[in-house]
């Protein structure tokens, strides 16, 4: 076969790896378990009122990786999986590490990273971390799942985060070193964030107005971190009202391959 005739030009309808971050109760995981035939990994406290296919709550870091495997090795009928939040999940992969790590056969008791010697910590939590990030990988390229993740942004001023002030304002994470693996293999990171009036330059009151609604960036704008690959998705997105709304006008443009009628669920792979 001639090089030419293996060069193709239209984009490829996939399932996708999204991040949805954003402050505590702007309504990012009863938005994303409105994804199509979803499942809930509950490595937090915080979904109990909601009406969704889950998984028992999460126990350590051990259990989440277990439930992951369950998900890939058994047949169900998911082909969206919710995990909320990425920011609970790092601190069970630390508590793990804290619990079980051995320096030759000798178990070491330590509280935190820098106990570890000749700089060892960071190199110890990177091997560890990047695990949940391949079990996601394999979700998504061998059995064709969207994968949904869920993340906190800094409690802070939101409003300046994405009106161009020039503070740090990104995912929130005990170990700056967590964000970066998973900002390079995200199909999407979409911050999530209460639309707002600013005040009127005649008004005396001193806040700016929230208007109820939610907007969604999916484009870097001021200091908040959002990327697309998404061919043709706008910068923003001015969200509906009701969560199973909000998710579908999300992803709309996105053409996710398990948002459609005729997606069919992967075999069994018990290896």
């Amino acid at each position: 076969m001639a090089l030419l005739d293996l060069v193709t030009t239209k984009s490829e309808p996939k399932s996708g790896r999204i991040m949805i971050y954003g402050e505590p109760g702007v309504g990012k995981t009863s938005m994303a378990v409105n994804a199509r035939d979803s499942i809930l990994v509950q490595v937090e406290d915080g979904a109990d009122q909601l009406e969704c296919n889950r998984l028992p709550k999460v126990k350590n870091w051990e259990d989440l990786m277990n439930q992951l495997a369950m998900l890939y090795k058994e047949e169900h009928p998911f082909r969206s999986i919710v995990i909320d939040s990425l920011d609970a999940a790092e601190a069970m992969c630390l508590d793990y590490i804290y619990r079980t790590h051995y320096i030759g056969r000798t178990k070491v008791n330590i509280t935190c990273l820098n106990d570890l010697p000749y700089g060892k910590g960071s190199e110890v939590f990177t091997f560890t971390w990047r695990r949940l990030l391949k079990a996601i990988n394999v979700l998504h390229e061998k059995k064709g799942y969207t994968v949904v993740i869920i993340a906190h942004s800094k409690v802070g001023d939101r409003i300046d985060a994405v009106n161009g002030d020039s503070k740090f304002h990104t995912v929130a994470f005990q170990q700056r070193r967590s964000v970066e693996p998973f900002r390079e293999s995200m199909d999407a990171i979409i911050y999530l964030a209460y639309q707002v009036t600013p005040k009127d330059s005649g008004s005396s009151s001193k806040y700016d107005t929230y208007t109820g609604k939610r907007i969604a960036y999916l484009s870097p704008k001021g200091a908040c971190l959002a990327k697309c690959r998404y061919a043709g998705m706008p910068d923003e997105i001015l969200l509906p009202s009701t969560p199973a709304e909000n998710w579908a006008k999300l992803v709309k443009g996105m053409k996710l391959t398990t948002e459609k009628d005729d997606w069919t669920p992967p075999s069994s792979d018990k290896e």
